[in-house]
């Protein structure tokens, strides 16, 4: 997932956990959510600093043998943290055995907790490792068969005489992210009356990375969480509803919406069980 929606459904689990709404307890759920979302999000930024996303995202190589892994480092730490000085002050592997291919092997939950189960926001990373394993059994299992990966051959499950190669998988899984943002904003709004635009992550979220991050690591992170015109139009706009328009950006998905729901439903379950 991208960052943006890693924020989004973790700001609706945390909203829909508490079941006070008054005033001061929505400031309080903010500023929780406030010092919480920068780890949320760390495993995706940190990799300005990491490098491969193996690293951050404890990926498994693709004969299951291996595991990369790092120790997220603490608020103290990343806090006073820089590109050159990643490599000494943060414990991490990069594993052997990686292919060339467009999308990332299966996380490892198992070694994301071996490493970082003291971490002070611990369960806040973790969201971000059961939110993208989400993602990834969706994409393999229900929309492509993937098992040609290495030739850059991917299979649309729902007709399997159309192939895709990595470019344009990668096309279609941005759409897909996109307006998988559009549609959980919808959620967002009507659930807590939030609008998740621009505006928004502008006053809420890049504050809470500068406090947080490194200003180079902020800048880069919040960098990629920019809605585009268009998309921030819609979410302004409350047009939240997916168009024919939206469908035929992504012919992977046989039911684009029910797939979205369905990956939403189960993302933000998981995410509760962490708060």
């Amino acid at each position: 997932m991208i960052s943006i929606q890693h924020a989004g459904i973790y700001f609706l689990a945390k909203y829909s956990k508490r079941g006070e709404r008054s005033a001061a307890d929505f400031a309080k759920l903010m500023e929780e959510f406030q010092n919480e979302v920068p780890f949320v999000v760390l495993p995706d930024g940190i990799r300005a600093y990491s490098g491969p996303r193996p690293i951050s995202h404890f990926e498994k190589t693709p004969d299951g043998n291996n595991v990369s892994f790092m120790t997220f480092p603490t608020e103290e730490k990343l806090k006073k943290l820089s590109k050159e000085s990643f490599k000494t002050e943060v414990d991490f592997h990069y594993a052997d055995g990686y292919l060339p291919c467009v999308i990332g092997e299966k996380t490892d939950i198992r070694e994301f907790d071996l490493h970082n189960f003291g971490h002070k926001y611990y369960h806040a990373l973790r969201v971000h490792m059961f939110q993208d394993a989400i993602l990834d059994a969706i994409l393999r299992e229900e929309l492509i068969d993937a098992s040609l990966r290495f030739q850059d051959i991917f299979v649309v499950r729902h007709d399997t005489s159309i192939k895709i190669d990595g470019k344009e998988l990668r096309r279609q899984v941005a759409e897909f992210e996109r307006i998988g943002f559009i549609m959980l904003a919808g959620m967002v709004y009507e659930r807590t009356g939030v609008l998740m635009n621009n505006e928004w992550f502008n006053s809420v979220v890049e504050p809470a990375l500068q406090r947080a991050y490194p200003e180079d690591l902020a800048n880069n992170t919040f960098r990629y969480m920019a809605l585009n015109e268009e998309t921030n139009a819609r979410i302004t706009n409350l047009q939240f509803a997916i168009t024919d328009e939206d469908r035929a950006l992504v012919p992977m998905a046989k039911d684009l919406e029910k797939t979205l729901k369905d990956m939403y439903v189960d993302a933000y379950f998981c995410t509760r069980r962490e708060l």
